[in-house]
């Protein structure tokens, strides 16, 4: 009883294998994750100037010690779960507090309403300061020209020395600050 394939296949001929390509390794990195920890951390009243209403909130840098360990798949399933589907996941402004929250969350952990206040009124100036620097942007070159002819100036018609020497000084091996070989030299 001789099996023969069907149709019979004639032997292939003898043939080189072509010689191996040697491909340059590739520049892309390719990262993976198997497993998360997930701490918990203290809530803190924040100092986020881009914070556009009410005080910001934070996370401090102390966090419970008890932690959740999980692989990504068993998070992700969690969390499909939790919204509904991995189709029904937040939107970026269902994350965002209202004023309102962060105030009554904030008062949970033991701020009061003066500090509250504090807080929006260091906000409010940092953000007139990064207004100021916008609005100052387009005239920051003669701002600049204007310092550089103020030093010039003053090198030429009061005497005035480059700061140069006094780092070139502590370069050599006088590690002292210029304030204190200036009253050495004295």
């Amino acid at each position: 009883d001789l099996h023969v394939p069907f149709p019979p296949q004639a032997p292939e001929p003898a043939v080189a294998p072509p010689p191996p390509v040697l491909r340059e390794k590739s520049s892309k990195t390719k990262v993976s994750f198997s497993t998360l920890q997930i701490r918990t951390y203290e809530t803190i009243l924040g100092d986020n100037p881009s914070c556009t209403g009410g005080p910001p909130i934070s996370i401090g840098w102390r966090y419970n010690p008890e932690h959740f360990d999980s692989t990504v798949d068993e998070y992700e399933r969690k969390q499909d779960h939790f919204y509904g589907g991995p189709e029904i996941r937040p939107l970026d402004i269902d994350l965002v507090l209202h004023r309102s929250e962060r105030e009554s969350i904030l008062m949970k952990m033991g701020y009061n309403q003066q500090d509250l206040a504090e807080s929006v009124r260091r906000l409010n100036k940092a953000k007139s300061r990064r207004r100021q620097t916008v609005h100052n942007l387009p005239v920051m070159f003669l701002e600049e020209k204007a310092e550089s002819c103020k030093r010039t100036m003053g090198r030429l018609f009061l005497n005035r020395q480059r700061t140069r020497h006094m780092y070139d000084e502590w370069k050599k091996g006088d590690k002292s600050t210029p304030r204190e070989t200036r009253r050495n030299s004295v």
